[in-house]
């Protein structure tokens, strides 16, 4: 489920970032993953947001609903300078978030980033990982972290079990 993995990326920058209050997140997409990345990020007390698009309506359109800064992609490198945070969930047939524009927004920049790539196929070119201070985590990663959670509830049920019927 979409909701699911939106909440699992935001669970996991919050974890990475420190918490999520006050910082600063990019949005790239304006369709329902990335409305559903606007609304966990906001309940996660972030800061300002930037939805960025092609399309300048769409962007535009989803940032007034959620009380965001919008852009089009043009916008995309100051987006990425500027914030902590990035979410990237387009229908882009290839990538949108090249190793270039990421390391140039990591020029000169004394704190991580974190990227999530909710796309299929991906947004954000796999390379993005490699470079120093940036934790690049996609759709893939995040199948892995919900499985590893399902799994640990079903350990935690088990053990509870266990050990009521040894009482």
């Amino acid at each position: 489920a979409p909701d699911a993995f939106v909440e699992a990326g935001a669970h996991l920058a919050e974890r990475v970032l420190d918490g999520l209050e006050g910082k600063t997140a990019a949005v790239v997409g304006a369709g329902q993953m990335a409305a559903l990345a606007v609304k966990h990020l906001r309940a996660r007390g972030i800061g300002p947001i930037r939805v960025l698009n092609r399309s300048l309506e769409r962007a535009r359109a989803l940032a007034e609903r959620t009380s965001a800064e919008h852009d089009d992609l043009a916008g995309l490198p100051g987006a990425l300078a500027r914030a902590d945070l990035v979410v990237s969930a387009t229908g882009a047939p290839g990538a949108v978030i090249n190793r270039d524009a990421v390391l140039a927004a990591m020029d000169g920049r004394g704190r991580p980033l974190f990227v999530l790539d909710l796309a299929v196929p991906r947004d954000v070119e796999p390379s993005v990982g490699e470079i120093g201070g940036v934790l690049l985590v996609d759709i893939e990663g995040l199948r892995e972290t919900l499985a590893a959670r399902a799994a640990e509830a079903i350990l935690a049920q088990v053990d509870r079990a266990a050990n009521g019927s040894l009482t």
